[in-house]
């Protein structure tokens, strides 16, 4: 085991590529450092026994695919890589030259919304990680009057593919003020797998139904920001299940995020306001009504 800790962001590791014998017995590698992928390529050079490395702080530069050819980890079952100033094609261009042999694989994006495309990570999967059994991914996307942030375009509902279902790997959708997070994790139980009219009866079927979770989300900013949000959100994928966590929403603010939502067939709020002063007009009655309990 051996970690490499720095605070400084501008301070790199300048290593030579490994020549014969110039190698160390390190398995298991953690860089809680800033370091871009030809550096990173440069370290690994030297630790062909790697098992398991954690990257906490990937970041940009142009990557030189040319020295990744002599780099051989054939040990390396593991990896975990933060690539918050990396885009999808480094990425994809670094795991494709050196690991092959991976079962778990655990990414961190942002601001390259390729990270979204199901298909892309389907054809990177199938044609270059054979071993994989365990897929993490998060990706933080935001909505940011002050700055335009990238927009998916691609064809939505991709990680509800047959690829994902026969893993069990699921996607679900987190909204926490202005910032988005997907994530891809494997299958476990969710509090709709319990709901009395069974939606969900076979595990097999799981990724089809996509989970949005609401939480701490500023009362001013309700309104304004998680309509925007959830229009996002649809670009990529359908909603089938809608928990919100946040504390004593208001009535008028549930039924505008139910109303935005037309595909969904769970609810589970657990808070809502009891303000009395608050009104509601005869089409957000009929919404409210609507809504089943379960």
């Amino acid at each position: 085991y051996y970690r490499i800790s720095c605070n400084s962001h501008h301070q790199s590791i300048t290593l030579p590529l490994a020549m014969n014998n110039q190698f160390s017995p390190i398995e298991y590698l953690v860089i809680d450092h800033y370091c871009s992928l030809n550096e990173l390529a440069s370290l690994i050079s030297y630790t062909p026994q790697l098992r398991r490395l954690t990257l906490h702080k990937i970041k940009k530069n142009d990557l030189n695919s040319t020295i990744l050819s002599s780099i051989t980890l054939t040990n390396l079952k593991s990896i975990y890589m933060n690539l918050c100033q990396t885009t999808f094609n480094e990425m994809e261009i670094f795991i494709t030259k050196i690991f092959s042999n991976l079962k778990t694989l655990s990414i961190i994006g942002s601001e390259d919304i390729t990270f979204l495309d199901a298909h892309r990570w389907e054809q990177l999967i199938l044609n270059y990680l054979p071993q994989l059994e365990n897929f993490f991914m998060l990706y933080d996307d935001y909505v940011d009057n002050e700055q335009t942030y990238p927009i998916y375009t691609g064809r939505s509902n991709q990680f509800s593919s047959s690829f994902w279902i026969e893993r069990q790997w699921l996607f679900e959708v987190d909204i926490t003020n202005a910032e988005i997070e997907y994530t891809i994790h494997p299958y476990s139980k969710a509090w709709y797998n319990d709901t009395k009219d069974n939606i969900i009866n076979c595990s097999i079927e799981h990724s089809i139904f996509t989970n949005l979770t609401l939480k701490s989300i500023a009362d001013l900013m309700f309104a304004e920001v998680v309509s925007k949000e959830i229009e996002r959100v649809l670009t990529i994928t359908q909603i089938y299940h809608l928990e919100i966590l946040e504390k004593n929403i208001s009535i008028p603010e549930l039924i505008q995020a139910v109303n935005l939502l037309p595909d969904i067939t769970t609810l589970k709020a657990h808070s809502l306001s009891t303000d009395e002063t608050i009104t509601l007009t005869v089409k957000e009655l009929l919404i409210l009504c609507s809504i089943k309990e379960t």
